[in-house]
């Protein structure tokens, strides 16, 4: 999903956004709870733009401990752009701005950890996980 779809062009955070009734679209700072409830630190959890967390991002990837069991779905690169990455990188959206862009986690296939990144546009397409109200 673009960001602006999946937040239903609204920058209110955790809203439900296309997420079910009863859902929402978790900000950032329910990605860092998630994380530090799996072992990650808080000065971890607050770095941004790098990989972090050793072995956490084993645990959210399917087969992991944690019972996340994300795939590595890839994502698109920009409206008509490039589908890339499928089965070896998974990009999930927050619904946290950061100034035109937005916060996002990334898996890979080749690290054990998580990625905190807000440098890619709203118009990339990638996942979200709805989180229960």
């Amino acid at each position: 999903y673009q960001w602006d779809e999946l937040m239903q062009y609204t920058t209110t955070e955790s809203v439900q956004g296309l997420c079910p009734a009863g859902w929402h679209i978790p900000g950032d700072g329910e990605w860092k709870t998630l994380e530090m409830a799996l072992g990650m630190s808080q000065a971890e959890a607050d770095l941004s733009n790098m990989w972090r967390g050793a072995g956490i991002g084993t645990s959210l990837k399917l087969g992991g401990s944690s019972g996340f069991d994300a795939l590595l779905s890839g994502g698109l690169w920009g409206t008509g752009g490039s589908f890339l990455y499928l089965n070896s990188m998974t990009y999930f959206w927050t619904s946290t701005e950061s100034g035109s862009n937005a916060w996002r986690r990334c898996l890979s296939a080749t690290a054990d950890n998580v990625g905190r990144w807000n440098t890619f546009p709203k118009t990339y397409g990638f996942s979200v996980r709805c989180v229960k109200n």
